[in-house]
């Protein structure tokens, strides 16, 4: 298990109902986007289970690589990690918040040619890791989540022509629902949102992340 260190930022703990429903709902969608093979960046961890799920979705031939997290989420996860010898995550001490604009250059390296996706805890990392992420190839999805609201993820996606989906949640289920095309007022923002390249065919008005993990190219 490796680490790189450039200090990790001081973050306060998502400790409410509305915060544990939205993880919840955000690792019900990551489950359904990752396949086997995967390399998959998980910034801001919120427990060491979403960890764990996601090195068992992507199997021992893909990767996870995890920025970010609280250290008693980091610590967790690197005992089970140990206990289960996991090579295929690695917990990194790095906050890409910080890198100074580096976030390119230091994630190249670990995507390579790979398809990948992103999870990614708005609160803990802001929209500049976001556009920095927005400008690889194989990029795949991003699972953004927030206690405030995802119009960051507008301009640096719109443009570009991705899909934009709101989480709908409820004590039952989990739904992804088409966002507009211009960015929404801070009354109608979605807390939690996902960005999917597609293959171009009409979105329904919600699905559930199953179906939309069909729609996503190859």
């Amino acid at each position: 298990m490796q680490s790189a260190h450039f200090g990790m930022a001081a973050t306060p703990a998502r400790g409410s109902g509305v915060s544990r429903a939205s993880d919840r709902a955000g690792a019900l969608v990551v489950d359904a986007l990752l396949r086997a093979g995967d390399v998959f960046l998980d910034i801001g961890a919120a427990d060491a289970s979403g960890v764990l799920a996601a090195a068992q979705r992507v199997g021992p031939l893909g990767h996870v690589h995890v920025f970010e997290a609280p250290d008693a989420v980091r610590q967790d996860a690197a005992d089970e990690i140990a206990r289960l010898d996991l090579a295929q995550v690695t917990l990194h001490e790095l906050a890409l918040s910080q890198a100074n604009g580096h976030t390119q250059r230091f994630v190249a390296p670990l995507v390579g040619e790979r398809r990948f996706g992103v999870r990614i805890d708005l609160d803990r990392a802001g929209a500049g890791v976001l556009a920095s992420l927005a400008g690889f190839e194989h990029l795949r999805f991003i699972v953004a989540q927030s206690c405030g609201d995802a119009r960051c993820l507008f301009a640096p996606f719109s443009a570009a022509g991705w899909t934009l989906l709101g989480i709908r949640r409820s004590a039952l289920r989990c739904r992804v629902e088409p966002l507009g095309g211009a960015a929404p007022s801070l009354q109608q923002a979605p807390r939690d949102a996902v960005v999917v390249r597609l293959q171009g065919m009409p979105m329904p008005p919600s699905l559930h992340p199953q179906e939309l993990a069909r729609l996503l190219r190859d």
